[in-house]
């Protein structure tokens, strides 16, 4: 969909909820909603919004484990210390997720996506259990400093920062991932292929920092490194190993005097991680707990399109981007559809990351031609699911793809899962 011309828009037309926006509008924003946004389809665009309830739901879909288990939530902090840090950090979490929620609010209104810088934290309990003396307990009926969970996590596999009041009282200590006592700190990071592996480099040697923090690798056989982002580069042209082992562990950890410097540091923390990595996060995660559904690469594209085995059905291709507001408002149903069709692969393509070979395959089966053909002919934008058939005789045969204009809402489950059924089973 191309750009309209910029119309004035009435502001008694916008819905109660969305008046107040266009003056929160950043310049990309203001941008997009006089490019895209019209008298003619500015009811759909606002109705497809939905309400404040509808978003959060969207936006903090991953549940489970502690910070959602009553019990942990009745527990008592223990100590003035961790009080007042349960007491100033609930009210920060509600603050982030109100804020969370407002931002896709005006991105879906403008119809302009871009970083969310709010949308860092989906839950948040204490990071100890403990009894009254402060040692873990699992049974205890108290706790000790808080733990925030990051968003990007996905079940039981979920990034966290914690933040504990330091021994002496003088302070808090602020750190990727659990604490100590839980034996699990830092973050897991994925460097099973070139990109993920330019991110960390970037992520480690110029993010972190450049904002004054430290960070250091680890992985299971010990301490770990990665070189500066050009020698990465240099190495994955050379098809030269870095010696990591598909996954890392990222630890960052600094100490502050205050209970609002160390929530402001966790802040920062948790948005210079997700700036850079993005929706690639709860992919990839996904891609823990559901075998048929992954990240794919360039480099891994050739093998994948022959490698389906006989009890496979069919191939999606999902694209996206790392800030994508409609990719985000279709997360939540990714794992629904691993469930529903294990005989199906899912894809995933970042289209922030090189994809030639995507590209020129699939592009070109999707106009019988010319890839480059394909985004000049399309109305629709990412998200895009081009589906195949799969016949152990036949190999992958190209059926169609569903996708939607960016003033529509995203393609839903539903409709997806129907063409699915459709086009393979």
């Amino acid at each position: 969909m191309g750009p309209t011309q910029t119309t004035i828009i009435d502001p008694r037309d916008l819905f109660p909820a969305n008046r107040g926006l266009p003056n929160e509008f950043n310049q990309h924003e203001r941008e997009s909603f006089e490019a895209y946004v019209n008298q003619e389809n500015l009811a759909m665009v606002q109705g497809a919004i939905g309400s404040d309830q509808d978003i959060e739901a969207i936006l903090f879909w991953d549940r489970g484990g502690k910070f959602d288990d009553p019990v942990w939530k009745e527990l008592t902090p223990l100590g003035q210390a961790s009080t007042e840090l349960m007491a100033a950090a609930t009210a920060f979490y509600a603050d982030k997720r109100r804020l969370a929620v407002r931002n896709q609010r005006r991105q879906d209104l403008s119809l302009g996506s871009g970083f969310n810088r709010d949308l860092l934290f989906s839950g948040l309990a204490g990071a100890v259990r403990c009894g009254p003396d402060g040692r873990p307990d699992e049974t205890g009926r108290f706790l000790r400093g808080v733990e925030l969970r990051l968003v990007g996590s996905v079940g039981v596999h979920y990034n966290s920062i914690s933040i504990m009041p330091l021994p002496a009282g003088d302070g808090y200590a602020v750190q990727l991932g659990t604490p100590p006592e839980d034996g699990a700190p830092g973050q897991e990071v994925n460097t099973s292929d070139p990109f993920s592996l330019v991110q960390l480099a970037y992520l480690v040697h110029n993010d972190l920092p450049q904002a004054g923090y430290q960070p250091s690798l680890t992985q299971s056989a010990g301490d770990a490194s990665i070189p500066p982002p050009s020698e990465v580069r240099k190495a994955n042209r050379q098809g030269r190993s870095l010696g990591l082992q598909g996954e890392v562990r990222l630890h960052v950890r600094a100490e502050v005097g205050s209970v609002e410097q160390a929530l402001a540091l966790a802040e920062d923390m948790a948005r210079i991680i997700y700036k850079r990595f993005g929706m690639e996060i709860e992919i990839y995660k996904i891609g823990r707990s559901f075998p048929n559904m992954f990240l794919l690469r360039n480099e891994q594209f050739d093998q994948m399109v022959r490698g389906l085995g006989p009890d496979d059905r069919g191939l999606v291709f999902m694209t996206y981007t790392l800030e994508c507001r409609r990719c985000r408002r279709e997360l939540a149903g990714f794992t629904r559809l691993a469930r529903q069709f294990p005989q199906v692969k899912f894809a995933m393509i970042n289209m922030n990351a090189p994809h030639v070979k995507f590209q020129k395959r699939v592009f070109g089966d999707a106009v019988g031609g010319d890839p480059n053909q394909f985004a000049r002919s399309t109305t629709a934008t990412t998200p895009f699911s081009f589906i195949y058939k799969w016949e152990t005789d036949r190999g992958l045969s190209y059926q169609g793809y569903v996708a939607t204009a960016k003033d529509e809402p995203p393609p839903s489950l539903e409709m997806l899962m129907a063409k699915i059924r459709e086009f393979i089973f």
